[in-house]
């Protein structure tokens, strides 16, 4: 995303956090192989879209997460885990 790529990702983990189907590309259910092969034809097909998908992941990428942000949230973690004793 920080590319300036669109996003073809699976419902995972963090990935429905940077990967929006219709604003940074497309979000996907584990297994989906008919939504992948859409997903992929789609974007394929279509170079306007590629593009606004991409520079909105990229300005979302530049928004959320700056070296700043990443590790200011990193250090709120880390004084969490400590206040808890390392149990989250």
């Amino acid at each position: 995303m920080a590319a300036g790529k669109p996003v073809v990702a699976v419902d995972l983990d963090g990935s429905p956090e940077v990967c929006i189907t219709g604003k940074t590309g497309f979000l996907l259910q584990p297994g989906d192989q008919r939504a992948l092969i859409n997903a992929m034809v789609t974007l394929f097909e279509n170079p306007a879209l590629r593009e606004r998908l991409g520079q909105a992941g990229k300005d979302l990428v530049k928004k959320r997460f700056t070296v700043q942000t990443m590790v200011e949230s990193i250090h709120r973690l880390y004084l969490r885990l400590l206040a808890n004793g390392g149990n989250g």
